[in-house]
């Protein structure tokens, strides 16, 4: 387990002193190609700083795969760990031995595992903590007013996003990584915000029926307490 940790952690130095040195000492021109059109034609340039956008996922699957307890998802995020240390080196390689990075290039950075295929798993994991996440929690869903009524409608409604979110999260995760070949990032983003929307329209429309049903049983209740006060009067 040792010879892991100091593997990965060595590993994930190694690359961000690449990064460092492609982005800052190497030979590398301050405006390269990140955003492309339909044929994967540059269509912008940016500074050679969002270079360091690369160290983001490759940084969080490193230390994901060292603090899980659990085996496979350790596992997991170690291979996600290695495939982002290989894209890496390819982007290395490609930004020293380019000749061509002016508009119509065709070669990238790939900012769907760069940016969105990390997000998706910070939701994910997010997603699936909110079983238990402690009533009117900051982390929770206080962004629909009903779900935080009272406990019990809380938890019936974070334990059912809980599922709906999950599913989100691994489609969109599944997504960041085949649409990143695309290299067309806006893209991406628009499928995000639709599916996070979408995702929360189904869970308020979850909890505004079970306000509903929850206010009825209230009612109800109320009322055979107020007849068998009647009763004994």
């Amino acid at each position: 387990m040792k010879k892991f940790k100091t593997t990965v952690i060595v590993t994930l130095i190694a690359n961000w002193i690449l990064i460092f040195l492609t982005a800052f000492y190497l030979n590398v021109p301050n405006q390269i190609p990140i955003m492309f059109d339909w044929n994967e034609n540059a269509v912008l340039l940016g500074s050679k700083l969002w270079l360091l956008l690369t160290l983001l996922p490759v940084t969080i699957f490193g230390i994901l795969s060292l603090s899980l307890k659990n085996k496979r998802a350790s596992v997991i995020f170690y291979l996600l760990f290695l495939c982002n240390m290989f894209v890496n080196m390819l982007t290395i390689i490609y930004y020293l031995c380019a000749t061509d990075l002016s508009l119509g290039s065709k070669a990238g950075i790939p900012f769907g595992i760069s940016i969105f295929l990390p997000l998706s798993m910070i939701l994910l994991v997010w997603s699936s903590k909110l079983k238990t996440i402690e009533y009117k929690s900051w982390f929770g869903l206080k962004i629909i007013k009903k779900a935080s009524t009272t406990q019990f409608i809380w938890t019936q409604t974070h334990i059912f996003a809980n599922k709906v979110f999950v599913c989100t999260n691994l489609i969109l995760t599944v997504l960041s990584l085949a649409l990143s070949f695309l290299r067309i990032p806006w893209i991406i983003l628009i499928i995000f915000v639709v599916a996070y929307l979408f995702a929360l329209a189904i869970v308020a429309k979850f909890a505004a029926d079970v306000t509903k049903r929850y206010n009825y049983m209230k009612e109800r209740q109320d009322k055979l307490d107020e007849m068998k006060k009647n009763k004994k009067i």
